[in-house]
């Protein structure tokens, strides 16, 4: 278990695997809009393979409060999921 701060924001707690996030982990992070990054933060928890988003996770976008629970594949929402909006709205089905 560790942890990482970077220079842009993102901050990772987990688990490692030679050098790499693997297993169970937190990472937190700013994300672009339009190629600039903001101080807009999503949040990652669930599983890593070889530093990849992999098998299962929750992404949540803090400030538009959406949040999506489901399957991850090679760093990407891949396979079964729900998505969840800010006004009780849900989908679920399968993501690509």
């Amino acid at each position: 278990l560790g942890k990482l701060k970077f220079s842009d924001g993102r901050k990772y707690v987990g688990n490692f695997k030679n050098g790499l996030y693997n297993g169970f982990g937190f990472e937190n992070m700013n994300y672009e809009i339009n190629g600039k990054l903001n101080n807009k933060q999503f949040s990652y928890f669930g599983l890593f393979t070889n530093g990849l988003k992999n098998i299962y996770g929750k992404y949540y976008w803090k400030d538009i409060d959406l949040q999506y629970i489901g399957q991850f594949s090679n760093g990407f929402i891949n396979g079964l999921g729900k998505l969840k909006f800010s006004d009780g709205r849900k989908y679920v089905g399968n993501f690509k």
